[in-house]
């Protein structure tokens, strides 16, 4: 049997919802999460979640240097100075950004932020916007991370790459890296085993 591949996905941001290839609908990381009670509350306002939508956008476009600093709303200006600090300190060299995927033997789906290179290394990151670090979150991002590693590695099949997963959490006055020092496998795979549960009312 020929599994599809991890990029025959679409996302549709205004329902976060992803399709596959072939027409169903495929669970997110963070629907996954949310479901089984390890995603935080505060993920889920819409106010955060616009302006963390926003702000993963300036972040690819500077990455890219197609930012036009002209048409960045003022209310996002104060984390500016950390996006340009963690750009100009990691020296980002992407492999693949903001591209949605999914694992077609455990049917979840994802858009990890960024995969490449960055202070001279590999690296797979997720951007967080947090005013304040909660356990809760940092617990969630770690297993989101893990998560996303898992579809990578599954698309690079026989040869993964041996790179760090990481959180940059962006601040009004710069940006602090957090390394992911265990993958959380057991903790992501056993929430799946549990959401799956829920899904046929075990």
């Amino acid at each position: 049997m020929t599994l599809p591949s991890p990029f025959e996905i679409t996302f549709e941001q205004e329902g976060h919802t992803y399709t596959c290839k072939a027409g169903y609908e495929v669970q997110s990381v963070t629907t996954i999460l949310d479901a089984v009670g390890l995603y935080p509350t505060f993920y889920c306002d819409p106010r955060y979640a616009t302006f963390g939508t926003y702000g993963h956008r300036v972040v690819y476009l500077a990455i890219s240097r197609k930012l036009n600093r002209q048409s960045i709303h003022p209310d996002f200006m104060p984390w500016m100075p950390g996006i340009d600090k963690f750009v100009a300190d990691a020296k980002p060299k992407p492999t693949m950004m903001e591209v949605p995927m999914w694992h077609p033997l455990y049917r979840f789906a994802g858009t990890p932020d960024y995969v490449g290179e960055a202070w001279g290394e590999e690296w797979l990151l997720d951007w967080k916007f947090w005013e304040h670090e909660h356990k809760a979150s940092v617990t969630a991002a770690e297993i989101q991370v893990t998560a996303y590693d898992e579809m990578v590695k599954y698309a690079e099949k026989s040869s993964p790459l041996r790179r760090k997963l990481g959180i940059v959490q962006f601040t009004r006055d710069g940006y602090r890296l957090r390394t992911v020092q265990a993958p959380r496998s057991r903790q992501w795979f056993a929430a799946l085993t549990v959401y799956e549960a829920q899904q046929n009312g075990v």
